[in-house]
């Protein structure tokens, strides 16, 4: 796969989100503390990407993520894996989990206490969360 066939759609402090010539969209965290208002951002703006294109898979890169300060989890909670921001109902996740060990609990914290109905299945090699959401 080439780079230059992925396309860069959206990107603020909190990360960057590009299109997959294959369907799906990525998001790349940057490593910042996340702020909510950003983070609200960046996913009403993939949650209108999946919608506008039929799209139901993401590759979630968050390998530069530390810990998300308690008022962002629940926030994410209340808002992206409930969902109340507006995109499809479920979702296909191949995460790319963090690099640091606190940030990687913070990433299995959300995943577990989804009820959401996304299939999420994480990864630590790029290659391979792009062979399954291509499947």
């Amino acid at each position: 796969m080439l780079a230059s066939t992925i396309s860069t759609i959206f990107s603020n402090i909190v990360g960057t989100i590009e299109v997959h010539p294959q369907g799906y969209a990525i998001v790349r965290y940057h490593p910042v503390t996340v702020e909510i208002s950003a983070l609200q951002e960046l996913l009403t703006h993939l949650g209108q990407l999946l919608l506008q294109r039929g799209w139901h898979k993401v590759l979630v890169d968050t390998r530069a993520l530390t810990v998300f300060r308690p008022e962002v989890k629940d926030w994410t909670r209340a808002n992206w894996i409930a969902p109340v921001i507006a995109r499809p109902a479920k979702l296909v996740l191949a995460t790319l989990l963090p690099n640091d060990v606190f940030g990687r609990l913070t990433m299995t914290e959300l995943q577990l206490g989804s009820s959401s109905g996304n299939q999420i299945l994480n990864f630590v090699d790029e290659a391979a969360a792009h062979a399954y959401l291509e499947h």
